[in-house]
């Protein structure tokens, strides 16, 4: 059984009459990220790692110092772990993540340093295929995160800039639902530990002409989750109890990003 999952939809309501101003700009950005997710016991023995590219698209709105964004990336990564039994497995996992975001900047500090503090939701669907008589396994995983951090900025040349932000992340409200309906178990959902996380960025910034700029940028997120509550099920037949072990995922994002200023 796979899921259907539809993005939250976000409608953005400018109250004042000049909208198509200066300020207002959209941008798209292809790119290209590295995932690296990890798993581990309570001794913190890793219990399975799966790490790979996927490629990906970014979608941003800015106005003023309001940003609403949302990111979407998918593809096939290595998955090195062990069964329930402690046999060792390895396959390949199907990934999807998607985030969507708001971020406010505080700009009137000076031209070089700018706070901001944000808020993002995360959706993650993980398919692990079968291989070597394992079954697949489906998950999915949704929970927020805060932000705060420091906007660095240095004019190199007149039309270039180099940009440097420092961020820090608080998980929260976290959930994994795993589809054991092959088994006769449903779909169980557990509630994920909250764990702090941290995020850096590191841009060109090229202005083309008036209303166009370019950025060549790379992005460091660090997140993870605890050890989550532990769950009774049975099938009728069989009682067992699961859990989701302690995480924590690394995400280096590479991409080139067009702004449309209007």
């Amino acid at each position: 059984m796979r899921y259907t999952f539809n993005l939250p939809s976000i409608i953005i309501i400018f109250l004042t009459p000049g909208i198509l101003y200066a300020e207002f700009s959209l941008s798209i950005s292809p790119g290209i990220s590295h995932f690296n997710y990890k798993e581990t016991d309570i001794d913190g023995a890793i219990l399975n790692t799966e790490t790979g590219f996927m490629p990906g698209l970014s979608l941003l709105a800015t106005n003023n110092s309001h940003s609403f964004g949302s990111h979407f990336f998918t593809g096939n990564v290595n998955y090195d772990g062990q069964t329930q039994s402690g046999i060792p497995h390895t396959t390949e996992t199907d990934e999807s993540l998607y985030y969507l975001f708001y971020r406010y900047d505080f700009k009137n500090i000076n031209d070089q340093k700018n706070y901001f503090i944000g808020i993002n939701y995360n959706y993650w669907e993980r398919f692990i295929n079968a291989n070597n008589n394992v079954s697949a396994l489906y998950e999915e995983y949704s929970w927020w995160q805060l932000e705060a951090g420091i906007k660095l900025s240095k004019a190199i040349e007149n039309n270039k800039k180099i940009i440097f932000e420092l961020a820090g992340l608080q998980t929260f409200n976290g959930h994994i639902t795993a589809d054991l309906d092959n088994l006769g178990y449903g779909s169980p959902k557990l509630t994920l530990g909250e764990k702090p996380g941290i995020r850096n960025l590191l841009a060109l910034d090229m202005k083309l002409n008036k209303n166009t700029d370019v950025r060549f940028a790379a992005e460091y997120k660090y997140w993870g989750f605890g050890r989550s509550n532990t769950k009774t099920i049975s099938n009728g037949n069989r009682t067992i109890s699961i859990l989701e072990p302690e995480s924590t995922t690394k995400l280096w994002r590479f991409f080139i990003q067009i702004t449309q200023y209007f």
